[in-house]
C-alpha cells in the first residue's frame, strides 16, 4: 500500500483496488470502470473499493492499496 496524506499522489503507472481513509479526507480518484471522483470529502474509517489508475489526496490522510 500507499500511505498518502495532503497534497499526496498516487505513483504514475500503478493501480489501486481499495482505498482507506484514515483520517477525515478530501480526495479525487479516476476510476478505470465506473465514475470519478473530484475532492469529495470522506470520513475516517471508510473504505472504497475499486480500480483506481490515479489518486490524490487534498487533505487528511489514507492508505491506498496497490492492485
Amino acid at each position: 500500500f500507499r500511505a498518502l496524506g495532503a497534497a499526496g499522489t498516487g505513483t504514475a503507472g500503478e493501480f489501486y483496488r481499495a482505498i482507506t481513509i484514515t483520517e477525515e479526507a478530501v480526495i479525487s480518484v479516476t476510476s478505470e470502470s465506473g465514475d470519478n471522483l473530484v475532492a469529495v470529502a470522506m470520513p475516517a474509517g471508510l473504505t472504497i473499493f475499486g480500480l483506481f489508475s490515479a489518486v490524490t489526496v487534498t487533505s487528511g490522510k489514507i492508505l491506498a492499496y496497490i492492485a
